[in-house]
């Protein structure tokens, strides 16, 4: 989103206040958001709720962020940042707080569209606000740190979710909305309240932030996968709300241990190179995620022809590993992603990237959890992330391909003969 009436950003005396907001206001919303989606598909998923129905109501949730973006892009311009991501906010927690009390499924998905459209209000806002107060030398580095900030809240939120569900039903329910409250009265002190012009997006656009828009794409597409299904899965097999918990918390610690040392690569080695590595090594990581048994059985085999004694690796160290590999591979992915979109378009055409990116990220996401559970409904459970590698076979595929191109440019550029 672009902001053509926003203060100066550098000079803006508030512009430090302003952006240490956005960042403890991108991991408050990270929080809350990796909190509520799967605790959301446990808590259909117990009660008898189908699988199909349970990906539908996740993806509603990012569809109403897509479609409402256009919406708070005019809210933004005419009530102000503050008072849109506030609003925002409140509604997200006013429909989390109702959710666990309801028991009609037309209510759930009514709770979950406002939740949707809260989302929309507080991203967008937010995306726009980062473009409005950091300045052009610090505007990638912002954009990281925002990013790092989202993604860690939304590893974090799945953990502390399925602990304090094992606890309580209502429990995370209740912190979420706690957090978001919270996160509302930090906007109405820290963040001024200019208004914003929103700027529209481009097909040239499109071209040039291809690259970090269908990388955004994969990572919300396999990220809500992994946060929304896969634990309802865990449950379908047998395995309590903490067993839960202790899966995801491997993804998780590989996601923190693996942003900040991954990013700093990024910095030094180049983000498409990065991003290439991430996607190769997420592909792995999630096709042994899905096929652990048969992984398990290779590596004992593997270990009887060796003539060891004792038992392999069990299978539970295999999925925990594997959890592991896939955080540290596919965490990084969103903050390298919108650091690469800051870094490769000029200021001008910033903000119409921006809202490309979130809605890139907001489709991803509501296309995720839908489409794998109908695959897997079809397919069976080993076919759960099949989608998400695929996606992240494309992003590899395009960057080869964009790779080649330049090559082949430069070669022939070098090798052309001057008729002049």
């Amino acid at each position: 989103m672009g902001a053509k009436s926003c203060p100066p950003t550098p000079e803006h005396p508030l512009a430090g206040v302003a952006l240490g907001t956005l960042y403890a206001l991108g991991g408050l919303l990270g929080i809350s958001l990796g909190i509520l989606n799967p605790i959301v598909a446990i808590f259909m998923e117990e009660r008898h709720v189908d699988g199909v129905l349970i990906g539908a109501n996740a993806s509603l949730l990012f569809l109403c962020v897509a479609l409402a973006a256009p919406f708070a892009g005019r809210a933004l311009r005419r009530i102000g940042l503050r008072r849109v991501v506030a609003v925002g906010l409140l509604a997200y927690a006013t429909a989390a707080v109702s959710f666990p009390w309801q028991s009609d499924i037309g209510l759930w998905f009514a709770l979950r569209g406002l939740m949707g459209l809260g989302m929309a209000c507080a991203m967008i806002g937010t995306q726009t606000a980062l473009s409005c107060f950091a300045g052009d030398e610090r505007r990638a580095v912002a954009n990281g740190v925002y990013g790092l900030c989202f993604g860690i809240g939304l590893a974090v939120g799945p953990v502390v979710g399925s602990y304090l569900y094992g606890l309580a039903h209502h429990l995370p329910f209740t912190v979420a909305t706690v957090l978001l409250v919270q996160a509302a009265v930090l906007v109405a002190i820290g963040l001024p309240g200019a208004r914003a012009e929103p700027e529209r997006a481009s097909g040239r656009l499109l071209l040039r932030a291809g690259i970090p828009v269908q990388a955004v794409l994969a990572y919300g597409f396999a990220e809500a996968t992994l946060l929304t299904l896969y634990p309802a899965v865990l449950v379908r097999q047998g395995f309590t709300a903490m067993a839960t918990a202790h899966h995801l918390a491997a993804f998780v610690l590989g996601g923190l241990l693996g942003t900040l040392p991954v990013s700093h690569l990024g910095d030094r080695l180049g983000y498409r190179r990065v991003l290439f590595a991430c996607g190769m090594g997420g592909i792995v990581a999630l096709a042994v995620l899905m096929r652990v048994d048969s992984v398990s059985a290779l590596i004992g085999d593997v270990w009887v022809r060796l003539g060891q004694e004792g038992q392999p690796i069990s299978a539970e160290y295999v999925a925990g590993g594997a959890a592991f590999a896939t955080g540290l591979t596919l965490g990084p992915v969103f903050a390298l992603a919108l650091a690469l979109l800051a870094r490769i378009l000029p200021r001008a055409d910033l903000p119409g990237g921006t809202a490309l990116f979130t809605a890139a990220f907001a489709v991803g996401s509501a296309g995720g959890p839908w489409l794998s559970a109908w695959i897997m409904q079809h397919g069976g459970g080993q076919h759960l992330f099949t989608p998400s590698m695929a996606l992240f076979g494309m992003l590899v595929f395009s960057q080869a391909v964009s790779w080649l191109w330049r090559w082949l440019r430069s070669f022939a550029s070098d090798y052309a003969i001057d008729t002049r």
